[in-house]
């Protein structure tokens, strides 16, 4: 016995109807009743996974904050660079020996 219609689509709703089985949108019996919509529960899973890939992604931001500011140090440094190799002093921000070639 269809006694209401849906308010979303306009479908006739039987009695009975906690969702309209055309539209899925909660009936008023399904209001009154207080019942979840199944995508209510895929909603939290879902905020879940967000929430723990947004932290991860923060702390590999900032673990490569943290490299770029030591890489920045180093590049604009007013010291020498002193080769381990050969012991050559290289300007400032030099990432190669002026007299081996070997990676400073």
């Amino acid at each position: 016995m269809n006694t209401a219609s849906c308010e979303k689509c306009g479908t006739q709703l039987p009695e009975d109807a906690l969702f309209c089985p055309k539209c899925g949108v909660r009936t008023p019996k399904g209001r009154k009743e207080n019942v979840r919509p199944p995508w209510e529960d895929v909603l939290a899973d879902v905020r879940e996974e967000i929430d723990r890939a947004v932290s991860a992604a923060f702390k590999e931001i900032e673990k490569g904050l943290e490299i770029a500011k030591k890489e920045i140090g180093r590049a604009t440094s007013k010291r020498m660079v002193v080769c381990q190799a050969c012991g050559e002093a290289s300007s400032p921000g030099a990432r190669f020996c002026r007299g081996c070639g070997k990676k400073l």
